[in-house]
């Protein structure tokens, strides 16, 4: 209905990186509106292929939410993905911050700002990442690193 969102959705496809290997996700989504609100919420299971005949599993989770008052809107939004399988301090959390502001119904300008913060042996970046490089000694200096980035944008409906 308008106030109330929920979503299931189960996704197998093959390992892009390994041989014979299948990756699965399910996920869950919910969401909630109100006056000029909206929070949700998240849920992710996934099982990937890390090595031959080997699956590691990651849960990861978000919760977003949006308020918009006039032209504006303000946004926020928070990540947490979990350690890959068995493998300690390979997790990362992430939060954004957004406003925007409408000039009218079909174009808006906005401006984000976004922190990424890696656990210990993790390496997610904002331009993405693969499951071979979580958790490997020494595989990249940008380990444990955390990236924050400031992006300015206008979205114009045609």
């Amino acid at each position: 209905n308008d106030m109330l969102y929920g979503a299931l959705a189960y996704e197998n496809r093959p390992d892009q990186t390994t041989a014979a290997m299948n990756d699965n996700a399910t996920r869950l989504v919910g969401a909630y509106k109100f006056g000029g609100g909206l929070v949700g919420l998240m849920y992710e299971r996934l099982s990937v292929g890390t090595a031959v005949a080997t699956t590691e599993s990651q849960s990861n989770w978000e919760l977003a939410g949006n308020y918009k008052f006039g032209n504006s809107n303000l946004g926020a939004f928070y990540v947490k993905n979990g350690n890959l399988g068995a493998r300690v301090n390979t997790g990362a959390d992430m939060y954004s911050l957004r406003y925007g502001y409408n000039f009218s119904k079909r174009t808006e300008m906005y401006g984000a700002y976004t922190r990424l913060s890696n656990d210990t042996r993790a390496n997610y970046s904002t331009l993405g990442t693969t499951a071979a490089t979580i958790g490997a000694v020494g595989a990249a200096t940008t380990l444990g690193t955390n990236q924050t980035g400031f992006g300015v944008g206008l979205i114009h409906n045609f």
